[in-house]
């Protein structure tokens, strides 16, 4: 069996779109994805890639203007696939890729990595991750994440909130991120809501997986539901979602008309997107006699 080594240094949302890459390589190749440590272990955990820090010592070799004969080549790997090469300093990074990775093939990709790009690397081949049942749960949450990359890509606080109270069985969700990047008052309106802050993406992935239901802005945690087959409602404004969309069988996406500012889209509109949603992937609701809006754990 041959051996691939796949180079990425970018976003959750960005690494996620790689997964059916991944997944095709994996068929007759053994794969190292070479990534930040988090998202490396992530693949490693659901599509059984090798995993590695893109910033581990070797690699830190292929940016140097003239790197060095490695110390400790890396053997036995018969091709490299890099997106993190820049337009213009390609020729010197395969070089020292070609000295790192003595005999590898060495390929560099600095494309943008859209969803259209990622399905023609993986030659379409899209199949779901089976890692997804609780959607089929009528008792398990509605998660609705309310972070994103960027404040433009963020959804209203107050209206993630609305949407908890108008919706059954929900959890408010977000990341180490948006604990960071809240002001204090924004902190505080969340946690009184029952919102909860993950700081790890294996929790993430658990919570994503125990949903119904993922509402979420264009961003990583959107991506990662979606690889993992959870139905996933992904919000978008100002970016566009056919480029952008999460890939997977259960992933639906609500759009301002034009690229526009993402508090265009009402409350109403993505209550009535996330109600059609779970039509779509699970009729049934939490018991009648369950308040409205409550957190996950009152619907376990």
């Amino acid at each position: 069996m041959t051996h691939t080594w796949m180079i990425h240094r970018g976003a959750l949302g960005d690494s996620i779109l790689l997964w059916p890459l991944l997944r095709a390589l994996s068929r007759d190749s053994r794969v190292t994805l070479a990534a930040a440590p988090s998202h490396a272990s992530l693949a490693a955990r659901f599509l059984g890639v090798a995993p590695t820090s893109c910033d581990s010592r070797p690699l830190t070799l292929l940016h140097a203007p003239e790197a060095p004969d490695p110390e400790a080549p890396i053997l036995g790997v018969d091709r490299v696939l890099s997106f993190v090469a820049r337009a213009g300093h390609d020729a010197q990074w395969s070089r020292n890729a070609a000295r790192l990775f003595p005999g590898a093939a060495i390929e560099t990709i600095n494309h943008p990595l859209d969803r259209v790009r990622a399905l023609e690397l993986a030659r379409a081949h899209t199949d779901p991750i089976p890692f997804a049942p609780a959607h089929h749960n009528p008792d398990a949450p509605i998660v609705l994440h309310v972070g994103a990359g960027s404040p433009d890509k963020r959804w209203p606080l107050d209206r993630f909130i609305a949407l908890a109270a108008a919706l059954p069985c929900c959890s408010l969700l977000a990341g180490e991120v948006e604990h960071d990047r809240f002001t204090p008052d924004e902190r505080r309106r969340f946690l009184d809501a029952h919102g909860r802050f993950l700081d790890s993406l294996d929790a993430l992935a658990d919570a994503l997986l125990a949903a119904r239901l993922v509402v979420a802005c264009d961003s990583g945690p959107a991506h990662l539901a979606a690889a993992l087959g959870t139905p996933t409602l992904t919000l978008f404004g100002p970016t566009d979602p056919s480029r952008w969309a999460p890939l997977g069988e259960n992933a639906r996406v609500l759009a301002t008309p034009r690229p526009a500012r993402i508090d265009t889209l009402s409350l109403d509109a993505v209550r009535t997107a996330a109600e059609q949603a779970l039509a779509i992937s699970s009729p049934a609701r939490c018991p009648a006699s369950q308040p409205r809006g409550t957190s996950d754990e009152a619907c376990s």
